[in-house]
């Protein structure tokens, strides 16, 4: 289980969020020197992640993935296990 802090001003936190996601909106139609646009290459990106997941997962293999410098292995039932080596 992974515990989220919470910063003391969670209203101010919440308007920064706000502020770069809208940032982000603003560039994501941008093209790139390889003619796709941000939205396409992160939709890309996303698509192929998506699939190594459900591949390892049909085959029985839970994925490795890092967070807080820990590593933890996601499982198809959105569980998580951390690994213990």
């Amino acid at each position: 289980m992974v515990i989220r802090k919470f910063p003391c001003n969670f209203a101010a936190e919440h308007q920064r969020q706000e502020l770069l996601m809208g940032k982000y909106e603003e560039i994501e139609g941008w093209h790139l020197s390889n003619g796709k646009t941000i939205r396409e290459i992160n939709n890309a990106v996303h698509a192929e992640v998506e699939r190594i997941y459900l591949e390892a997962w049909a085959k029985g293999i839970s994925v490795p993935y890092f967070e807080d410098g820990k590593t933890y292995l996601a499982n198809p039932d959105e569980s998580h296990d951390a690994e213990t080596t």
